[in-house]
């Protein structure tokens, strides 16, 4: 599993499980640093 991170200006971290993702494959996204009322939005593009 190749694991991928970036982090943000103010110390939030994201992290995802692949970077390439092929059909009926599961990806794990987490996060550190965020604020939960606000919370994380993602896009998926194909």
């Amino acid at each position: 599993m190749l694991m991928s991170s970036i982090q943000g200006v103010q110390g939030q971290e994201l992290s995802v499980s692949q970077t390439q993702i092929k059909p009926n494959s599961r990806v794990v996204v987490t996060g550190k640093g965020f604020d939960p009322k606000v919370g994380i939005y993602l896009a998926f593009y194909p």
